[in-house]
């Protein structure tokens, strides 16, 4: 019996080089068509029901030798327009886990504002880390307890696809400021870095339309046998919130799912930038999720991984 399964998680899918954005980290669709042909080859693919499964019954259920499982986050257009014609041509099921803040409010996520500031100061994160100096020093905070210097000696860590510095930046924007406090800078930052370009303006709606997957094309997607999950609502580190906010995060999803005609009970989830606790873990158990997703770097082993606490390769450690 196989101990192991691969699951690879992939985010930016697109014809990078002709991009406005060539600098986004993602991935070339030249070079997901060469993945896929590699892991076609060297690779049995299961189905996120197969896997389900598997936990529900594990004395019935056999998988194959060398499974894999392919994994999508964020909720991307990407993967409606090139990510799925190559799925299906290949007869692969995708699973595709989508953070719902952004449909209801037709705003871009402050995960993927960030994305896009950092894209268009490649190689220049210094104009950044002075932008995010210069904020703090302006707009003094009760709840800002350290100084500028202080922060960037916690957060400036490199990690094993970023240097420290752009580390720094998505730590502090993302989590580390008061929600309220790095919303404002964020999008300061969004409007004079991406939105602007020479003496034109790009609107944040033309933005988010470009950006994201429609309603339509999720119920598209499953239809034609994709899996739709849970990734938040408004794509958070979870363990940042308490239980009570969490619960929030969950029933948001769940209310915009069904409110578009999405079966919610089998939805399975992947914690937004891994981030998961305790709390995290009791919830899941509490809505009978079924498989939960990290974003530890490691093969699943099935014979000691907990059900919902599963772990993922990038992309990027497969070197084709």
């Amino acid at each position: 019996m196989n101990s192991e399964i691969t699951v690879v998680m992939y985010h930016y899918i697109r014809d990078l080089k002709n991009s406005r954005y060539p600098n986004i980290k993602g991935m070339d669709i030249k070079n997901f068509k060469k993945q896929i042909k590699f892991f076609k080859e060297n690779y049995n693919f299961i189905k996120i029901e197969d896997l389900i499964e598997y936990y529900e019954k594990p004395d019935k259920k056999m998988l194959p030798e060398k499974p894999i499982l392919l994994t999508f986050d964020d909720g991307y257009k990407d993967h409606y327009t090139y990510v799925l014609p190559i799925l299906l041509e290949n007869n692969i099921q995708g699973s595709f886990y989508i953070p719902t803040k952004c449909f209801q409010d037709k705003k871009v996520l402050d995960v993927n504002k960030i994305h896009f500031i950092l894209e268009s100061c490649i190689g220049e994160e210094e104009i950044i880390l002075k932008e995010i100096e210069e904020y703090l020093e302006k707009n003094k905070d009760s709840r800002i307890s350290l100084s500028y210097t202080d922060y960037f000696k916690e957060y400036a860590v490199n990690s094993r696809f970023d240097k420290k510095e752009v580390i720094f930046i998505k730590r502090m924007l993302q989590v580390v400021l008061p929600e309220d406090y790095r919303e404002k800078l964020v999008d300061i930052l969004f409007k004079k870095y991406v939105c602007t370009i020479g003496d034109k303006i790009i609107s944040e709606r033309a933005f988010w339309e470009e950006l994201y997957l429609t309603p339509e094309q999720i119920r598209m997607m499953e239809k034609l046998g994709m899996h739709i999950g849970f990734h938040s609502h408004n794509h958070v580190w979870l363990n940042s919130l308490t239980k009570e906010k969490q619960k929030l995060e969950l029933d948001s999803s769940i209310k915009w799912f069904s409110e578009i005609g999405l079966d919610t009970k089998k939805m399975t989830i992947s914690y937004p930038y891994g981030g998961y606790n305790e709390n995290t873990i009791n919830l899941m158990k509490e809505y009978k999720i079924p498989i939960g997703f990290t974003t530890e770097a490691r093969k699943i082993n099935l014979k000691d991984d907990n059900f919902l606490e599963l772990p993922r390769l990038d992309t990027n450690d497969f070197k084709i």
